[in-house]
């Protein structure tokens, strides 16, 4: 059978999936007990798992590994795009907020990097944190982790474009122990200092799957990484895209790109069509000249043969005449030999 899918506006655009945020998942903080170990990274939520990848293409499983970084898992979904049609995208985004009071904060800053990158801020009001934003965006060359203000200066928005785990270690007020920073990743938010029995933390990223069709994602074990053990996509259609904010505008981009991916998909299917038809048509040609031709040898005249008939039979006959003649000619002649 032949068929194309609707490329109406509201059938059309990106589907989408993401991780898990909830606490105790990928994509939540998770904080280590004060004096760890001086420098040590904390490590994710995500367990050992097999992720299963089910689109229009067909399934593949990636193996998840424990701690893995939302980079790593992205990476290992884009490696079995050719076999699912769906693609990952991974980042990690955090927040630093609330100092409990003014003073010199401290802690070792990882990202991409292997090595911990040391922050050193002065925080000369509790509503200003403009001073750590300056100190880690220093170090964006080294960490990946970019801090961007937010406008009444109160918070901090930590990101990762790739996806790797942003972790603060050893967080602490040079100038009074006990005053602290809270850190948010998902929906677990931790206090972060010396004294308060933790000093450590990470959040880890967030993936985002895409694909211009339906698919469906899958776990065996646990929601570290998913919200269940199966997740649907879901269509962010080109007829709902909305421009009016710098969030919908992103999202209206990878829409518009997973409906054009639809729509050459689509041409691509009627090209196929189109292909087959010509070739019915060419072969069906093909059967229609051979059948005139049998059909002309049927019922048209040989010139050629029925001309040499048309001659042997008009030899015959003057032959026939010929001795017809000479049969009524022979009593003639012995009749006048007698006389």
């Amino acid at each position: 059978s032949l068929s194309i899918g609707n490329s109406g506006a509201a059938f059309i655009g990106n589907n989408t999936a993401s991780s898990s945020t909830a606490a105790a998942s990928l994509g939540a903080a998770t904080a280590a007990a004060a004096a760890a170990g001086a420098g040590a990274r904390v490590v994710n939520n995500v367990a050992a798992q097999t992720l299963s990848v089910s689109g229009s293409l067909g399934t593949a499983n990636v193996a998840v590994g424990v701690n893995n970084t939302a980079k790593a898992i992205a990476d290992g979904v884009n490696g079995v795009t050719s076999t699912t049609g769906v693609t990952a995208t991974a980042k990690t985004t955090a927040t630093l907020s609330a100092p409990s009071a003014v003073g010199t904060y401290t802690f070792t800053l990882f990202g991409s990097n292997a090595t911990g990158v040391s922050i050193s801020a002065g925080v000369t009001a509790v509503n200003d944190l403009s001073g750590v934003a300056t100190a880690i965006n220093d170090k964006t060359a080294s960490t990946g982790i970019t801090a961007a203000l937010s406008a009444d200066k109160l918070s901090i928005t930590l990101e990762n474009k790739q996806g790797y785990d942003i972790s603060l270690t050893d967080v602490l007020n040079t100038t009074t122990a006990t005053n602290t920073l809270t850190l948010t990743g998902g929906a677990t938010a931790t206090v972060l200092g010396a004294l308060v029995g933790t000093d450590s933390a990470t959040v880890g990223g967030t993936l985002s799957f895409s694909s211009d069709q339906s698919y469906t994602l899958g776990t065996s074990a646990g929601t570290t990484l998913l919200t269940g053990a199966s997740v649907g996509s879901t269509l962010a259609s080109v007829a709902s895209a909305s421009v009016t904010s710098v969030v919908g505008a992103t999202a209206a981009l990878a829409t518009v790109d997973g409906a054009l991916a639809r729509i050459n998909s689509a041409r691509a299917d009627l090209g196929a069509i189109q292909s087959r038809f010509e070739s019915t048509i060419r072969n069906l040609g093909v059967t229609t000249e051979n059948l005139s031709a049998a059909r002309s040898r049927i019922r048209d005249a040989d010139f050629a043969a029925e001309t040499a008939a048309l001659t042997r039979g008009q030899i015959l006959q003057q032959a026939g005449i010929a001795i017809v003649a000479q049969a009524n000619a022979l009593p003639q002649s012995v009749l006048s030999l007698l006389q």
